[in-house]
């Protein structure tokens, strides 16, 4: 199963990424990111990887990176640091 992870953070990505990666490789599986700093043509191949490729089993993207779309997905998951408001 396909899922997406949302943060408007990379500081975020990067911290789930560190947690989430070894044991995705563990498994043989993989991630794949889309933040700001991705090039069109880098986020064109990294969402083609994705949608391709069945061993990444999930998307590390920043909110305004990736656009529409994932809500079809099964699993899709927003997260946010803790903060006072």
């Amino acid at each position: 199963m396909h899922s997406v992870i949302f943060s408007q953070w990379t500081g975020m990505l990067d911290l789930i990424s560190q947690g989430l990666d070894p044991q995705l490789s563990s498994l043989g599986l993989s991630s794949a990111r889309i933040d700001g700093q991705s090039s069109l043509q880098s986020r064109r191949n990294t969402l083609e990887r994705f949608n391709s490729n069945m061993g990444c089993v999930v998307m590390l993207a920043t909110i305004g990176a990736v656009g529409e779309g994932y809500v079809l997905l099964p699993l899709f998951i927003i997260t946010q640091p803790l903060a006072s408001f």
